[in-house]
């Protein structure tokens, strides 16, 4: 029995019918009724074959039927693989590790209204990783792939078992709220609506199609009380109009992660949702979901630090370590953090997968870190200290820049050409002046600057940088000389300058 069905199964001994485990649409589960569901799948996989220590990808489920199949696989004892879709290279992931067996969501929802047997789709031989077992796992994630190329993660029972006992302290004054499920299996925040949903005896309401993304008709149509996404959701949603003042006012916690989130857009989400506590938090997949968080209370100012939110301290149970950087200012440096949330190393799906993890109790994040007095502010990565010209350049800082100048919640800055460039996501084109470049030294100024109507985001919600790459590559391509300012629109595919 896993870590995930174990929060469950205390949560569906103390409220089997009185509390409703799972909403979508017009469809309601009990945590009695979700429990003999998860009961009737388990058996329905073991008599397939599936066994404590398998192996099970999962693709494109979402829903409740997500819900039923992970507790299904938590029950056995099993190891889930949760994967975006069953495309080809999902797949081929997926044999690497030794996933022998994938279920995806239309199987599931037959399952669920036939009463037939789950259809299997086998692949590969289920042929561990070498040195792999999957005894106490809770369940593989690959990483998003925003900093790097994805890599496989096991995250233990363990891992997730400390991870749970934290939100269930943290978030224990909250009970049987309607906890939003902004996310699919493959992005680790949606063990987190889930643990948060078990530890106090919540509903998780998932949303029907796409009708989240509209996020103020979402909070009010389905009495949403606790909110759970990365920002671009918010930033997104805010741009077509769907983040009115004070329609969100009975949201009494939102909890925002994934991405850096600015205080722009956190000061639009407070004018929507007043009253609610906000927590802005910080974790690789590495470190199980959370590792790092900051709390704002309603009636406490925004802390602004270069247009961004604290991610405050590092969680109690953890270590945290501050080490410097090569080429960094001497007030940021790069965090490590240990503990019992920290992973035990990649599995070996590529080629390119380091073992030095295992051999190093603290986990180096990558990420810089600038000590204040609200705790820990995020910084820039640490390959985004660049070199252009010879000179040393701050990605980061330059972004920082932007964001307070522009006013925008979302840029991205890159390098481009051997030359800084930069995207930000506006409505309207600024004059060069309001950009103050002339702040910036002359090597770090933006060679070309993009302004985009929307910015693009991956599956998990986050800000897609490779398609910003690429937008980048068709300008190229298109022959677009290099001003400082351009026009993109995603609509027509096509450019202009201003």
């Amino acid at each position: 029995m896993g870590a995930l069905f174990d929060w469950f199964r205390h949560a569906a001994s103390e409220f089997p019918d009185s509390n409703v485990a799972a909403v979508c649409g017009e469809a309601t589960y009990t945590y009695a009724e979700m429990d003999a569901l998860s009961s009737r799948c388990a058996l329905d996989l073991e008599y397939q074959g599936v066994r404590p220590d398998s192996l099970v990808g999962l693709a494109s489920v979402a829903g409740p039927m997500a819900q039923i199949a992970l507790l299904a696989l938590s029950r056995i004892g099993a190891v889930p693989v949760p994967m975006p879709d069953s495309g080809e290279a999902e797949l081929a992931r997926a044999d690497r590790l030794g996933v022998a067996a994938v279920v995806d969501g239309k199987a599931v929802e037959e399952w669920l209204r036939s009463g037939h047997q789950i259809q299997l789709r086998r692949t590969g031989n289920g042929s561990r990783a070498e040195g792999f077992t999957g005894h106490g796992l809770a369940y593989v994630l690959a990483t998003s792939g925003s900093t790097s190329a994805p890599k496989s993660v096991p995250i233990s029972d363990t891992n997730l078992e400390s991870y749970a006992r934290h939100l269930a302290l943290r978030y224990g004054r909250f009970g049987q709220e309607r906890i939003s499920q902004n996310f699919r299996p493959h992005f680790d925040a949606f063990f987190e609506v889930l643990l948060l949903a078990f530890a106090t005896g919540s509903t998780v309401v998932y949303p029907e199609g796409r009708e989240h993304l509209l996020v103020d008709e979402f909070i009010e149509r389905r009495r949403i009380t606790v909110w759970d996404c990365v920002p671009s959701q918010i930033r997104l949603s805010a741009r077509i109009g769907h983040l009115q003042p004070g329609r969100c006012a009975g949201v009494k916690l939102a909890i925002f992660g994934g991405e850096s989130l600015t205080t722009a857009l956190l000061q639009q989400w407070r004018q929507a949702a007043p009253n609610s506590v906000c927590v802005n938090t910080y974790g690789p997949t590495e470190l199980t979901i959370v590792c790092a968080e900051y709390e704002i209370q309603p009636h406490q100012p925004i802390p602004d630090y270069a247009g961004r939110v604290p991610i405050g301290a590092v969680l109690p149970h953890l270590d945290a370590r501050l080490e410097k950087v090569g080429g960094a200012a001497q007030e940021v440096q790069e965090l490590w953090v240990r503990g019992p949330q920290r992973f035990a190393g990649y599995l070996s799906d590529t080629a390119d997968d380091s073992s030095s993890a295992e051999r190093n109790p603290w986990y180096r994040t990558g990420d810089l870190v600038e000590t204040t007095s609200h705790g820990l502010v995020w910084a820039g990565r640490t390959d985004s200290q660049v070199k252009i010209l010879g000179q040393r350049v701050d990605l980061a800082a330059v972004e920082a820049h932007l964001l307070a100048v522009t006013g925008s919640t979302s840029v991205w800055v890159t390098v481009h050409n051997n030359s800084v460039c930069a995207v930000i996501e506006s409505g309207s084109v600024g004059a060069e002046d309001d950009l103050r470049l002339q702040d910036l030294r002359d090597y770090a100024r933006p060679a070309r600057i993009v302004w985009i109507d929307n910015m693009p985001v991956t599956t998990n919600g986050k800000l897609d940088a490779s398609r910003l790459r690429t937008i980048l590559h068709e300008l190229d391509d298109a022959h677009v000389p290099a001003p400082r300012a351009i026009v993109w629109s995603d609509r027509d595919t096509s450019a202009a300058a201003p």
